[in-house]
């Protein structure tokens, strides 16, 4: 699979509307022809608690609107009604060409991890740490969106936008650029 332009990446969305509204938001802003969202679409998890704006299926009926931008991978939190309740796939783990460059994209627990050995890449995008994060290991680059649903430490809920051979990471309420990288 190969796609190229404008792509919008998210992650760890957990079931949050509130934190979805941001994001079409940010979809509309930034006009991508492309979504990756590395996983954990609607179920919040046990150590998140409930928040008073986890509606699961209304997270669904948000986003399948744009099923035909988004490429979706699998995080720990997904189930098997995930896939049922979403209208497009949701890939456990994805080798594929974007703007040129082989990239892996995996959610980033434990259970996909071990893949980055097995390919030969030059992009591992991932979710799973809540954390955005942009690290440079040889010629292999990680980058990690952030988590819109639930950040860590309180830093701001994040998305990334990959175009024209950058990588820029936006907090997600407001759209603010907060660090840019050439790829």
């Amino acid at each position: 699979m190969e796609i190229n332009g404008k792509i919008l990446i998210a992650s760890d969305i957990h079931g949050r509307t509130l934190k979805v509204e941001y994001l079409l938001d940010a979809i509309e802003r930034e006009n991508p022809d492309h979504i990756i969202i590395l996983g954990d679409f609607l179920y919040n998890g046990p150590r998140n608690g409930v928040p008073n704006d986890y509606e699961p299926m209304v997270v669904a009926k948000m986003l399948n609107p744009f099923k035909d931008k988004i490429i979706g991978i699998e995080g720990n939190c997904d189930s098997r009604i995930d896939h049922m309740i979403l209208n497009f796939p949701i890939h456990p783990i994805l080798e594929m060409t974007i703007n040129g460059k082989k990239c892996l994209l995996i959610h980033g627990d434990d259970a996909s991890l071990s893949w980055i050995k097995k390919s030969d890449i030059d992009i591992c995008l991932f979710g799973h740490t809540h954390y955005h994060q942009y690290n440079q290991s040889g010629s292999l680059a990680f980058i990690n969106p952030g988590s819109i649903g639930f950040p860590k430490d309180k830093t701001p809920g994040t998305y990334a936008i990959w175009d024209n051979g950058t990588i820029s990471f936006y907090e997600i309420e407001e759209g603010k650029l907060l660090q840019s990288h050439n790829l």
